[in-house]
């Protein structure tokens, strides 16, 4: 009876350490090293004539000098927005065709709404906010528990520095880490084309390749 009871409690222990989250029998040191991603933003203000359609030559040479400190533009999101009520909304335009000019890609110009008061002054203000995403890498090295057997069987602390370290060091877009791309356009008829193929047994056979030279 008393072995049958110690069958149990074993079986019931076990039980609730596989229902149990992973996260909950991590020790302080055996956590997984995390990468931090947080938005750094910049802003720069361009003072534009309401009656132009391209910005003044003073203001296009600062905003180059603005973007060229941004360094790399392909990872940088823009918003754009109007600080008077009263300004027109097509006073944006020779903003975004500037930045586009640039070197700012166009997926990640977006517009703001107007902040402000209203103003009826012949120069208005355009807001450019410029974010990008930065990861940081976790604080690595990490001999927090001694790197020596214990006979626990446990990951020693600096387990995962060098992959989350690398990873950080290495990603071309830090914002991949915090969300997911958006899908690009696909063509149904492609889709249901394979679909059909599939049904009707009829699949394309996968092509044959050889790491050796042909004759």
């Amino acid at each position: 009876m008393f072995e049958r009871n110690e069958f149990r409690m074993l079986a019931l222990a076990l039980l609730a350490s596989a229902c149990a989250p992973m996260g909950a029998t991590w020790s302080p040191v055996q956590s997984p090293k995390a990468i931090a991603v947080n938005i750094a933003a910049e802003s720069y203000v361009v003072k534009l004539d309401r009656r132009a359609k391209a910005l003044p030559t003073g203001e296009h040479e600062e905003l180059k000098q603005f973007l060229a400190h941004l360094g790399d533009l392909s990872t940088v999101e823009f918003s754009i927005r109007r600080t008077h009520k009263n300004l027109n909304v097509e006073a944006l335009v020779p903003v975004e065709k500037e930045l586009i000019a640039l070197g700012a890609d166009p997926r990640r110009i977006f517009r703001l709404a107007e902040i402000g008061f209203d103003y009826q002054a012949q120069y208005a203000d355009v807001e450019i906010i410029a974010k990008r995403y930065v990861a940081t890498a976790p604080s690595c090295p990490d001999w927090a528990r001694p790197d020596i057997g214990d006979g626990l069987n446990e990951n020693s602390s600096n387990f995962g520095c060098a992959t989350a370290s690398a990873l950080a060091l290495s990603i071309a877009d830090p914002r991949d880490l915090a969300r997911g791309r958006e899908t690009g356009p696909a063509s149904g008829a492609h889709e249901v084309a394979g679909v059909t193929r599939y049904d009707t047994d009829n699949v394309k056979p996968l092509n044959q390749t050889s790491s050796q030279k042909q004759d």
